[in-house]
C-alpha cells in the first residue's frame, strides 16, 4: 500500500507566492513507495514535464470547484530514486504559469 503526502499550495498561489520549492522539498522527503499529491488552483503542466524528467508519473483530475489534484508517483518502469533527481532544474519554470500573472 503507498501513502500519500499531500501538499496543497492554493494559499501559497493565492498569497501571490511561488511554491516550486514547496513541491520540491515534498518530492525530496517521499520515501520510495509514498506519493505525493499536489491540490493547486491550475493544472500545472510545466511541473509534469519537469518530474517525469525525475523519474514520476502523474495522475491528475480537476475538481467541481475546478482546482486539480494532482498524484505524482515514482514511474514504474524508471524507478528513480530521490539521489537521482537532478536538483539543478530552475525553479522559475512556474512562475510563467501563475494564473496570477499579467493581472
Amino acid at each position: 500500500m503507498n501513502d500519500i503526502v499531500e501538499l496543497d499550495v492554493r494559499p501559497i498561489l493565492e498569497a501571490g507566492g511561488e511554491p516550486f520549492g514547496e513541491i520540491m522539498t515534498a518530492i525530496a522527503a517521499l520515501g520510495p513507495h509514498q506519493q505525493l499529491r499536489l491540490l493547486v488552483n491550475f493544472k500545472p503542466v510545466p511541473l509534469f514535464q519537469v518530474l517525469q524528467q525525475q523519474g514520476f508519473e502523474y495522475e491528475a483530475i480537476q475538481d467541481e470547484t475546478g482546482d486539480w489534484h494532482v498524484t505524482f508517483s515514482r514511474s514504474s518502469t524508471d524507478p528513480a530514486s530521490v539521489t537521482d533527481i537532478d536538483w539543478s532544474v530552475p525553479a522559475t519554470v512556474l512562475v510563467s504559469y501563475s494564473p496570477k500573472m499579467g493581472r
